[in-house]
């Protein structure tokens, strides 16, 4: 998998990740959080993964799992 940040002077390239921040904020009605966890965790990642909820989002616990 690559990642590719890019950068107003240049284009970097980036062959591995080791910490995923994941946020939407707010109250997450179409629970993108987990979407997105799941597909991340699908992936086969192996690295940190940080997940900041909204005050609003009604399924924590699930996560957390």
């Amino acid at each position: 998998m690559n990642f590719i940040f890019k950068n107003r002077k240049k284009l970097k390239k980036h062959d591995s990740v080791n910490e995923i921040l994941l946020t939407f904020g707010g109250t997450d009605p179409n629970d993108l959080t987990r979407k997105t966890l799941n597909a991340i965790l699908n992936s086969k990642y192996n690295g940190n993964i940080t997940i900041i909820l909204g005050l609003g989002y009604k399924d924590k616990k699930r996560n957390k799992e």
